[in-house]
């Protein structure tokens, strides 16, 4: 139950994500066109007066809507002043939380796969080591995702014709019984 939580967390934030940047590039970008679009008012008339460098009149969903951009800031804000930092906020702190998960996900997973490598190793040529190496990215989410695991002590190597021989004992056995293995087959997840 724990995996599938985990799981659906991630699932909601990394689409909380997509979403705040999506809204955050589509601000960005009607910020540009509105800025392209714009017409000076006249020399001599009241918004030009005010402070008004441009303005545009716009029609959507049956309202008129007349944006005006002040050069400076106009001697007197409004009470309710909208802005829109809240998508890039949102984008920058859902990515952090996305990156700052996956790397320790990530160095749990380096941490297992480097203590084992270096067990299987060790006495061993170059050529010999190097596929469980590439084979990393895809063992280390394995090994996280786990339901038991073994936990071992390499006390003696032998190494005899080419072929080494590891020598250890048992310190600890996680079978994980109390946790049901996250299987996905045929597009859903098995009890």
């Amino acid at each position: 139950m724990e995996a599938h939580l985990i799981e659906m967390l991630g699932m909601l934030l990394r689409w909380l994500h997509v979403i705040a940047g999506i809204a955050w590039v589509g601000s960005s970008f009607y910020f540009v066109w509105l800025d392209d679009s714009i017409e000076p008012p006249p020399p001599d008339s009241e918004e030009a007066r005010k402070g008004v460098s441009g303005e545009l009149w716009a029609v959507h969903g049956g309202g008129f809507y007349n944006p005006q951009k002040y050069a400076v800031a106009p001697a007197r804000l409004p009470d309710k002043l909208h802005w829109f930092k809240w998508e890039a906020y949102t984008t920058w702190l859902s990515g952090t939380a996305l990156l700052v998960g996956s790397s320790l996900a990530a160095t749990a997973g380096l941490c297992s796969i480097g203590m084992l490598y270096g067990v299987l190793s060790v006495g061993t040529r170059f050529r010999e080591t190097i596929l469980p190496l590439l084979l990393l990215p895809v063992a280390a989410p394995v090994l996280l995702g786990a339901v038991g695991a073994i936990d071992c002590v390499l006390e003696e190597t032998i190494e005899r014709h080419g072929v080494v021989i590891a020598i250890g004992r048992v310190v600890d056995v996680l079978d994980g019984s109390a946790a049901a293995p996250l299987i996905h087959f045929r597009g859903a997840f098995l009890p």
